[in-house]
């Protein structure tokens, strides 16, 4: 299935959020003590999916909490971007195991798409040697960019369509 007929299918759907607005807006994924916002320009189209107990209900298969799914026109061309949210207590080896395993499950849906991983953890992370490996396999695998950060995240569209990376706050 393409990219654009996984937006068609699901875009009607209970676990789906749409938006799209002639001023841009907001969108908010938030639990407990994590939150993840995204500031959405004039002109872009977002489905906000939630994919735990949504989109992928099965209780034994590893999962990220929320998908964004963009697709917005700049000088005629049309770009795809995906963006999976985890929000997560302090986990983050277990975050990105979610996230691989969400991109995994749904990636012949999202091809074409630019792939985007996003992890908000409520208290600073403890580094670890299984991580980095886990780091390795976002990019080599999904060519797919990882950020992580506690507590907040606050991204908006840069001039091509691609998540901001310059107003990150927290920790």
């Amino acid at each position: 299935m393409s990219f654009q007929n996984f937006i068609i299918q699901h875009q009607d759907k209970p676990y789906t959020t749409i938006y799209q607005s002639s001023k841009g807006g907001t969108i908010v994924c938030e639990e407990k003590a994590s939150k993840y916002i995204y500031k959405y320009k004039s002109g872009e189209k977002f489905l906000r999916l939630q994919v735990d107990g949504g989109l992928i209900s099965d209780q034994n298969t590893l999962k990220c909490d929320y998908l964004l799914l963009n697709y917005t026109k700049i000088n005629k061309i049309t770009h795809y971007h995906s963006i999976f949210i985890e929000l997560k207590g302090s986990d983050l080896t277990h975050a990105c195991e979610q996230i691989l395993a969400t991109i995994e499950s749904l990636n012949n849906n999202l091809k074409g798409s630019i792939l985007h991983a996003r992890i908000v953890l409520s208290k600073v992370p403890k580094p670890n040697v299984q991580l980095n490996k886990l780091k390795e396999q976002f990019v080599k695998k999904y060519q797919c960019t990882l950020f992580y950060q506690s507590r907040l995240i606050e991204e908006e569209s840069d001039k091509n369509g691609y998540p901001s990376h310059s107003r990150y706050k927290g920790n």
